[in-house]
């Protein structure tokens, strides 16, 4: 193992070790490989100080790990560091078995999260609450089996999470649940984070290392696809497509898995995605189209396989645990808007107006109240001036008493060189 990784533990006494020097830190003791207890027999990988504890062999083997690396150490040698165990309804967690490579990379810096490693890729795991809004009805073709988690915000900002940091462009434009008459470069929606629980098989060859074998415990068996655990848990999950509205939404769950950001899905170059981001002209496929034409207008410059692209979504790829909570009642609504203009259509601006008001009932003498989260994607060229930017008015309807709603106004233009005009926001409303 890698002991740089490795450099924040403070007390292996008593393991075998070697020391490193972090810049001023002073030298630590860094445990090199897996430990087990000579009574006990859990088996131990330490990481960014903590034990993690690895809970079967066929985790052992998926982490890239072999039995001949395992130290036996006597009673108590561990008891100094702080144990992690892997929140899982398997005993081999999918998250060990399929780590984020490739396409997908983990999401760093998110409140919460937990670094493990498997076969040398890191895997950010974390767990978030929020309402189910999609759940499939059986596996697909890949094979794996989706989920659409609408993210408790009062939840996430009391964690500290920034919600933008969550909710990247995709989960706005691609991913998220669009209101009715909005596209991709001007796009009002219910921002959700995806969810895909790896079926075995999943990236053969690829993504998972020839010979490693199925783990014992993934015994369930939806349609042919062999998943870690049941997907509907015993039937408490049913199908559902959501809309956006609180009424819409299925149960509040914990979700604890694999934080992944997802490349934006635009290889696919073809003629209708050239025609959508050079003339504005939809000839065929008009969403997908003008999705991949938008993707570039993001980040200009950055390729979208970098990790920090902004125009990735956020993802629980695979969820190790999904747990059903109390839900707590409607309280805040959230929407996100996301807008990209063309530089080379001279002139062409995105601009969205809407209203919007708490699904939650009013209380007697309440007004609404709300924020607005404006993303680091945003770029105004020329500054919030010729009517670019964002404004929020509260509106008060015929008949009642204080506002009941705000209009969400947001505007961008192109430019003829440089980097175009983009915008992104999350918003939250409720009755105070």
């Amino acid at each position: 193992m890698a002991t740089g990784d490795d450099s924040g533990i403070q007390s292996t006494a008593g393991l075998p070790q070697t020391t490193v020097t972090v810049g001023n830190w002073a030298t630590f003791a860094v445990a090199p490989n897996l430990y087990q207890e000579a009574s006990a027999q859990g088996v131990y990988v330490i990481h960014n100080g903590k034990k993690v504890w690895i809970p079967t062999p066929d985790a052992l083997t998926s982490m890239g790990y072999g039995w001949g690396s395992v130290f036996t150490i006597a009673d108590g040698g561990l008891a100094a560091i702080p144990t992690f165990r892997i929140p899982s309804l398997s005993p081999t967690p999918g998250s060990v078995v399929y780590p984020p490579q490739g396409k997908a990379a983990p999401l760093r810096g998110v409140p919460g999260a937990t670094r493990l490693v498997s076969r040398g890729f890191e895997i950010q795991h974390i767990a978030l609450q929020g309402w189910l809004r999609q759940v499939d009805e059986s596996c697909s073709s890949e094979p794996d089996f989706h989920y659409s988690l609408e993210l408790d915000t009062d939840w996430a900002l009391a964690q500290g999470i920034d919600l933008n940091a969550l909710y990247k462009v995709g989960n706005v434009v691609r991913v998220g649940i669009p209101l009715p008459g909005y596209t991709p470069r001007r796009m009002v929606s219910l921002p959700v984070i995806h969810v895909e629980l790896n079926g075995w098989g999943w990236g053969a060859g690829v993504e998972v290392p020839a010979g490693l074998a199925k783990p014992g415990d993934w015994t369930t068996d939806l349609n042919g696809c062999k998943l870690p655990f049941d997907p509907t848990l015993g039937g408490r999950l049913t199908v559902m497509v959501g809309g956006v509205t609180a009424a819409d939404r299925g149960p509040y769950v914990r979700m604890s898995g694999s934080l992944v950001a997802d490349h934006p899905h635009d290889n696919e170059a073809y003629v209708a995605a050239f025609f959508s981001k050079i003339f504005g002209i939809q000839v065929a496929d008009a969403e997908r189209a003008e999705w991949v034409g938008s993707v570039g207008d993001w980040m200009p410059g950055v390729p979208s396989s970098s990790p920090t692209h902004y125009a990735r979504w956020t993802e629980i790829h695979p969820p190790d645990l999904i747990e059903i909570l109390p839900s707590p009642p409607p309280r805040v609504t959230v929407r996100g808007v996301a807008l990209a203009a063309r530089n080379s259509v001279p002139g062409e601006c995105q601009e969205v107006s809407f209203d919007l008001t708490p699904d939650a009932p009013r209380p007697p003498g309440a007004n609404i109240q709300w924020q607005e989260f404006r993303g680091p994607e945003t770029l105004f060229p020329p500054g919030v001036s010729g009517g670019s930017g964002s404004w929020i008015t509260p509106l008060t309807s015929p008949g009642t008493s204080g506002a009941d709603k705000v209009n969400i106004r947001a505007r961008v233009c192109g430019q003829y060189a440089g980097s175009p005009g983009r915008f992104k926001a999350i918003y939250r409303v409720w009755w105070q």
